[in-house]
């Protein structure tokens, strides 16, 4: 993957994917930054309406289809609306605070402001992706967690023309239009088609009912007369009989026995546990722990879980499966396998560092009681934001070295777990880290001898057969 072929393949798909190409001083100037030559780079300039219809075939539209003029997907409403800018502080609040740091003068925010319509309106298919795959670093994006925040602007999110925001579609070349026009006059003869299909039978039983109404006027009695008046005496004997019924029993009726209950719609804020291989578990079947995690979205799965999480059940439809924070995690309660290695050896060790409870002045106990009471109900990712600020300053206290690091608020939380080990502090630590170790015992004292890996006797006589053979 180089900026070759990032120009190569692309260039390749616009020019040979379709009959009918954008001119190529477009691909060339603008896009690939290829030479043209002098004469012609001289002659050929840039101009906006073929860049644009460029840019719709690289999108991946495609160009012999209607739907090649669709808007792409963009709100409603501005960016001051409120709604909106507390999902882009939610989704690229580390983005918009590093810019604002170092480049005040950065126009990024409106960039942004274009994108996220489209995380929100493919948010369907990307969480079936995350689903498919469970661990994908996708799922650490905070806008997938917060499932009513999702809907709330799905309401705000449209492909429709709107005006000051995105009026109408550019770069549309005009054999689209008229591709428009022929679909619009195909689906006005097919409905004449159809119309003429039932108009006989129309027509017949417009006839019947002509026929019948004379004959009901000139006081004739036709079988389908009698027909309707059996059908109201009927109607209403059995409304009367059922409101004899109901006075007989009384107002205070309740439901027969054995009716199933009503089921109750997953919310949000609702947890579960799940129940596979004939045991009960606080983790759907198949889940894994995101990959390449960052603290504040390893702290935030901790204290919050996941409520948005989804899985593919059985009909292949996308569920909802909630996560229980993780600070509520039990070896019982979890599968065998590698789920609780990895949350073990890979981030309990850091995280529980963060929340020790023993630092009452500096609210860590409010927060691990603050877990087990709302057990990542109705916490607002401003409230994680807080709790995480104390707990990384606690750790940046305990460990000491680790401030001098080049990049550590960059690394994933199993890099973090790895520096807290005693032998790392013990190697790296400054003295009042090595100080604040807890004493040596036999699991955790250093060996007096560096120990080497040793085959078995089984080894070493099949390696030995092997070489004589």
């Amino acid at each position: 993957m180089n900026s070759h072929g990032l120009r190569k393949g692309p260039a390749t798909h616009i020019t040979a994917n379709t009959t009918c190409p954008p001119p190529l001083a477009f691909i060339f100037h603008d896009r690939a930054e290829w030479s043209l030559g002098s004469v012609l780079e001289i002659n050929w300039e840039y101009a906006q309406a073929g860049d644009n219809y460029l840019g719709r075939l690289l999108a991946g539209l495609d160009p012999n289809s209607k739907t090649f003029a669709v808007l792409p997907p963009h709100f409603t409403v501005p960016m001051t609306n409120e709604k909106v800018q507390n999902a882009m502080t939610l989704c690229f609040g580390n983005i918009i605070k590093s810019e604002a740091i170092n480049n005040p003068e950065s126009t990024i925010y409106p960039l942004l402001y274009k994108i996220l319509p489209s995380l929100v309106y493919h948010s369907d298919e990307i969480r079936a992706v995350i689903a498919e795959c469970d661990g994908h670093p996708f799922s650490n994006i905070n806008l997938f967690k917060e499932v009513q925040v999702l809907e709330e602007l799905k309401n705000i999110v449209t492909l429709d023309p709107t005006p000051d925001v995105c009026s109408m579609p550019t770069g549309i070349p005009p054999h689209v239009h008229q591709m428009k026009i022929a679909k619009a006059i195909w689906s006005s003869l097919q409905e004449m088609k159809e119309m003429q299909k039932t108009m006989v039978d129309e027509i017949k039983v417009a006839v019947k009912q002509a026929l019948e109404e004379r004959d009901s006027d000139m006081g004739m009695v036709t079988k389908d007369g009698l027909e309707r008046m059996f059908e109201s005496l009927e109607k209403n004997l059995f409304h009367k009989v059922d409101a004899l019924v109901k006075d007989l029993k009384g107002d205070n009726t309740t439901a027969a026995e054995g009716t199933p209950p009503a089921t109750i719609p997953i919310t949000e804020n609702e947890r579960r546990y799940y129940f596979y291989d004939g045991k009960h578990y606080i983790v759907p079947k198949g889940y894994h722990l995101p990959d390449k995690t960052q603290l504040f979205d390893a702290f935030d799965l901790y204290v919050r879980g996941n409520a948005g999480h989804c899985s593919i059940d059985e009909e292949e439809k996308l569920v909802s499966t909630p996560i229980l924070p993780l600070a509520m995690w039990k070896g019982a309660n979890l599968p065998k396998g590698n789920l609780f290695a990895k949350f073990k050896t890979g981030w309990q060790r850091v995280l529980k560092k963060m929340v020790e409870a023993d630092y009452k002045s500096k609210g860590l106990d409010e927060l691990t009681q603050f877990i087990e009471e709302n057990q990542g109900r109705n916490v607002s990712i401003q409230k994680v934001k807080e709790y995480y600020d104390i707990g990384l300053q606690h750790l940046l206290d305990e460990v000491e070295y680790i401030k001098q690091m080049k990049g550590y608020d960059k690394w994933t939380v199993s890099t973090w777990s790895k520096r807290l080990l005693p032998g790392e502090i013990r190697k790296n630590g400054s003295e009042a880290d090595k100080e604040r170790l807890p004493p040596e015992s036999y699991h955790n004292k250093k060996h007096s001898v560096k120990r080497t890996m040793s085959q078995s006797n089984r080894r070493v006589a099949r390696l030995r057969r092997i070489t004589t053979d």
